[in-house]
């Protein structure tokens, strides 16, 4: 589990699991239909529903695929598909709800949700990219990420809509490291075994699920230059990034959706735009 929740596992980086579905790049009728059915029930996109008995495909790709015999770091949300069936098979409770109950709730995090469109007005939703390989739409209110589409929308390596205000206040219980209104979400212990460097002798600089500062000075990070060695975060694919740095009590939330209209979009990322206003955060602070 620490291998896979660092990335270090030796599982492929991701699988296009939406390419099987596909035939002469269209949907394929033997798995979709237009409309909502009882052997067709997880909703895609608009208008589009997948067969049921997809999603256990999808998990025997990932226990079938490839590992490499000698692992390093590479980047990989596979094993965190398989999480969410543990940890619901745990709770008896579907992933959502779990995550809404103990935390979302309970944090007044009102604006952070799987699947929007069933609370949210689609208006309030900002889309994500024209899906010209895969849904053939416009996505907003729907995953942008194709596995966790196929999914339903609930995954355990992605999903969440959310908006500034809402990461503010998670930000908040993860700079207090499990602390929020004076309440325990996450016992200091357990936090400190997740913010930590687990396979540095492997040039591997991921925590648990959270990434951490670069191990070397040269090395690509997420995070400023300046950021502590106890500091952590993570990015997204599309253009999202929060970082926490407890020493200089900074909490540091970036939201875009860099991949509309199309993800083939790498401004974002070749200006290092999110890194330099994290540089300029900190050089305020030396300043003060």
């Amino acid at each position: 589990i620490k291998n896979i929740l660092s990335h270090n596992s030796g599982l492929k980086s991701w699988i296009p699991f939406y390419k099987n579905t596909l035939k002469n790049r269209r949907l394929n009728s033997e798995y979709y239909r237009k409309s909502k059915s009882k052997d067709f029930g997880i909703e895609v996109a608009s208008d589009i529903f997948l067969m049921n008995t997809f999603k256990d495909s999808i998990y025997n790709y990932i226990v079938n695929s490839d590992i490499d015999s000698n692992p390093a770091y590479r980047y990989s949300d596979l094993g965190y598909y398989l999480f969410q069936p543990i940890i619901e098979e745990r709770f008896d409770q579907s992933l959502d709800i779990i995550i809404e109950n103990n935390f979302f709730s309970k944090l007044g995090m009102t604006n952070t949700m799987y699947s929007p469109l069933q609370k949210v007005e689609k208006v309030n939703i900002i889309p994500s990219e024209k899906d010209r390989y895969f849904r053939n739409q416009t996505l907003s209110g729907y995953v942008h990420d194709m596995g966790a589409a196929m999914l339903g929308g609930v995954a355990g390596h992605a999903g969440l809509f959310s908006n500034s205000n809402d990461l503010l206040k998670i930000s908040e219980l993860y700079l207090k490291e499990g602390v929020y209104g004076d309440q325990v979400y996450i016992n200091d212990t357990i936090f400190a075994l997740f913010n930590k460097y687990h396979f540095s002798d492997d040039d591997n600089r991921r925590g648990l699920g959270f990434d951490k500062p670069a191990l070397k000075v040269n090395e690509s990070s997420s995070c400023s230059k300046y950021a502590s060695s106890s500091s952590f975060g993570h990015s997204g694919f599309t253009g999202n990034l929060m970082w926490i740095d407890p020493e200089y009590n900074l909490n540091y939330v970036f939201l875009s959706n860099r991949t509309y209209p199309t993800s083939r979009n790498k401004k974002l990322i070749d200006m290092n735009i999110r890194t330099k206003i994290h540089d300029v955060m900190y050089e305020i602070f030396a300043e003060k």
